[in-house]
């Protein structure tokens, strides 16, 4: 089984990572996992290339090594944007806030980009969401998530009661939320989690699964990955 893992990799966020692509000649790659040969497959704008791994353990840890280095370039460019925007390219120049809130605001910034360098964060990988058709059959084989369910469906309709403004005085009580799962993958410590949200209410419930070693982790990654919504 072959499952897509990032998209739109530049060959410098590779090269950084992975030693073997140093020889390669591209600028860019979508990079698949194929767990049973030991490999990643980089299809690049020039040509195919396969990353062949001694062992699981290798192949987890080029897994992780390059989500960490894409999740912290994407998120450091996210907090100068963010920067730049509050103090020189807001869309109304000619608005001013306080001058000790925005000290503030950029300070969190600058303390927040310290965290992200010192790598203080574990990766997370969103795998996918549940197909729609696919939810029920979920809820009935995880008993355990229907009372959360139940009750975040009654606190959606606590919601829509305190917005209703029409006649209609059952229309709350029949309203039935959409209900979605997403599943994420943590490689770091080998935890596939299956997160249940309820539309409005956010996070109701979550099942963690941890694996005891980097196969068993990475073919779960891949037959998650298979059977779910693409991201």
């Amino acid at each position: 089984m072959v499952i897509r893992l990032f998209l739109n990799v530049k060959y410098h966020e590779l090269a950084g990572e992975l030693e073997n692509v140093k020889e390669l000649n591209f600028s860019e790659a979508n990079i698949w996992l194929d767990t049973d040969n030991k490999k990643m497959i980089l299809d690049t704008d020039n040509g195919r290339a396969d990353i062949i791994f001694d062992d699981y353990g290798k192949l987890l840890d080029a897994v992780i090594r390059i989500g960490r280095a894409l999740f912290f370039n994407d998120v450091l460019d996210s907090l100068n944007r963010a920067r730049d925007q509050l103090t020189l390219y807001r869309r109304y120049p000619e608005l001013e806030m306080e001058e000790r809130m925005l000290i503030k605001l950029i300070s969190e910034i600058e303390k927040a980009k310290e965290d992200l360098i010192e790598k203080n964060f574990t990766l997370k990988i969103k795998l996918g969401d549940v197909e729609v058709e696919d939810v029920e059959s979920f809820i009935n084989d995880h008993p355990e998530t229907k009372k959360a369910i139940e009750d975040g469906i009654e606190m959606y309709r606590e919601l829509c009661w305190k917005t209703y403004e029409d006649d209609d005085p059952d229309y709350c009580d029949r309203i039935f939320p959409m209900i979605y799962i997403s599943i994420y993958a943590v490689p770091e410590d080998k935890r596939i989690i299956e997160v249940v949200n309820i539309d409005q209410v956010g996070e109701v419930y979550e099942t963690v699964k941890v694996f005891d070693d980097p196969y068993s982790f990475l073919k779960a990654f891949e037959e998650y990955g298979a059977s779910i919504v693409a991201r």
